[in-house]
C-alpha cells in the first residue's frame, strides 16, 4: 500500500485530466465485466476471480468517480451553466445503479455519498445546486417506485 502512494504521489496532475477522458468508460466496462464474468459470494456478484485472488470492482470505482469529477470541475472552463455540471454526473450514477444491482448497497451508497459531496463542495450558490439536485432527485424516486 505504502509503494501504490509513492507512485500516485509521483503522477504529474496532467495526467489525471487524460486519465479523466478514458475513467468513465473503464468504470462502466469494470461493472459489466463483474456482470458477466463475475463470481457470486454470499448472495452478491460482485468479485472477478483473477487466478488466486479476487478482485473487486467497486473499490476501484470510488476512486475513479473522485479523479473523474476533480478533473471536471476543477476545469472551469466547462461551467457555461448550471446545467453544464450536469453532464459528469450521468456515468458516475450509471455506476451507482451497477454496483446496487450486483447487489451491494453498502458500495453503492457510499459512492453516492462522494458523488453528492464533490457537487456540494462546488463554488457555486447553493440555490443552483437545489435547482439541479431537486429535479434529478424526483427522477430518481419516481424510478425507483415505478415496478
Amino acid at each position: 500500500m505504502l509503494i501504490a502512494l509513492f507512485v500516485i504521489i509521483n503522477i504529474p496532475t496532467k495526467t489525471y485530466s487524460l486519465l479523466s477522458k478514458i475513467l468513465p468508460w473503464l468504470m462502466l466496462g469494470i461493472l459489466i465485466a463483474v456482470r458477466l464474468f463475475g463470481q457470486e459470494i454470499k448472495g452478491s456478484r460482485s468479485w472477478i476471480p483473477l487466478g488466486s485472488f479476487n478482485f473487486q470492482a467497486s473499490e476501484f470505482v470510488k476512486t475513479m468517480v473522485i479523479i473523474f469529477m476533480a478533473t471536471y470541475y476543477g476545469d472551469k472552463k466547462k461551467w457555461s451553466s448550471e446545467w453544464s455540471l450536469v453532464p459528469p454526473l450521468t456515468i458516475p450514477l450509471i455506476c451507482v445503479v451497477c454496483i446496487a444491482l450486483e447487489p451491494d448497497l453498502g458500495t453503492a451508497i457510499i459512492v453516492l455519498g462522494i458523488i453528492a459531496m464533490i457537487f456540494v463542495a462546488l463554488p457555486i450558490r447553493k440555490w443552483k445546486i437545489y435547482k439541479i439536485v431537486v429535479p434529478i432527485g424526483i427522477i430518481g424516486l419516481i424510478l425507483i417506485f415505478i415496478p
